[in-house]
């Protein structure tokens, strides 16, 4: 299958070089990145070898409609040469036969051009859904986070976890707690959330791999997905809704390792922790935690999942200021987690 090609073109060679650059570095989607700094170099090549996407500074998009039309080119992203704050996408309806054109600011971050790119592909999947499959075949290993004690660290160390995992491969961390701290942790807000991405996998799955670099967080390493915000919606994740979801993050999008971070309740919760290859449980040594962990192991052996006791690696977490330490407990959770 024949990769899409993506064009930037500008007369600035230093500002075309340094897109390209971050766009090779930071644009997940299997684009073949092109660099031109001459049109009649870029028309010559496009009419032997199509374009799929153009991003052209606003002056040579001018020149181009003036000296070189029509063309193939039938997706543009103009990058305005205004200075406004351009921070958002302008969506103008602009339209010419099947040429579709999008304005964005020259002038912005290039993560926020990276942003107008992912939104322009999400927008037209049946063009360009073929740039998403940008995964190797891989088994994802799962691995869950569940402590029947609160309060125990498990978020910290989970995501500690799935920082370390990410320097083996292709991690992503996905959190079921309701009224999350994680937001703000990420420093993020107003961005889709779990609810969402598990509408697309049940119903949009031709679209999934799109919608996932359009809405994930990432920091060292780690893909975020933000947690459901309220105890409701989180109920509303069942286990077959979770089933498919791991079986498109292993096969389609090609995540190595998935993180699960089971503080809260979802329906059928312990057969989401059975689908784990690991399932990290948090101890204390006190009375109390005590009895509550021997009350869990209980319900486990009585209710038929005694599997699920058996996968289940106990962590007697170290006082997270106690760095070495902690450091130690991290490694004893991701021991034998290679494929």
């Amino acid at each position: 299958m024949n990769r899409l090609k993506l064009a930037i073109c500008d007369k600035d060679e230093i500002y075309c070089h340094r897109l390209d650059e971050y766009f090779r570095g930071n644009l997940k989607l299997s684009f073949d990145i092109l660099s031109f700094t001459d049109l009649s170099i870029l028309c010559s090549f496009e009419k032997e070898d199509p374009i799929s996407l153009l991003i052209i500074s606003e002056t040579l998009f001018r020149e181009l409609k003036q000296k070189f039309w029509p063309m193939h080119l039938k997706n543009i992203l103009v990058l305005d040469e205004g200075r406004g704050n351009g921070m958002e996408v302008s969506y103008e309806g602009l339209c010419e036969g099947e040429i579709r054109i999008v304005h964005a600011s020259k002038y912005q971050e290039a993560s926020k051009i990276v942003d107008s790119i992912i939104d322009f592909c999400v927008e037209h999947p049946d063009e360009f859904g073929v740039a998403s499959i940008n995964a190797s075949v891989t088994k994802g290993n799962v691995i869950g986070f569940f402590s029947p004690i609160g309060k125990c660290g498990q978020t910290h160390l989970a995501r500690e976890v799935a920082k370390n995992l990410a320097a083996k491969g292709k991690t992503i961390f996905l959190s079921f707690e309701s009224f999350s701290s994680l937001p703000y942790l990420l420093g993020v807000s107003g961005k889709a959330d779990m609810t969402d991405l598990l509408y697309y996998a049940e119903c949009e799955r031709s679209k999934i791999s799109l919608f996932l670099e359009k809405i994930k967080i990432s920091r060292d390493g780690v893909d975020y997905i933000l947690p459901a915000r309220t105890s409701m919606q989180l109920k509303d994740i069942s286990f077959e809704k979770m089933k498919n979801l791991l079986e498109i993050l292993t096969q389609d999008a090609g995540y190595e390792y998935v993180v699960l971070d089971m503080t809260d309740y979802p329906e059928g919760f312990l057969d989401i922790l059975l689908m784990c290859k690991t399932v990290v449980t948090i101890i204390k040594d006190n009375q109390l935690d005590s009895f509550r962990q021997k009350q869990y192991e209980e319900i486990l052996m009585g209710s038929g999942y005694e599997e699920l006791r058996s996968k289940t690696k106990k962590i007697l977490l170290s006082d997270m200021r106690d760095r070495k330490a902690f450091e130690a407990c991290v490694l004893e959770v991701i021991k034998g987690e290679d494929h």
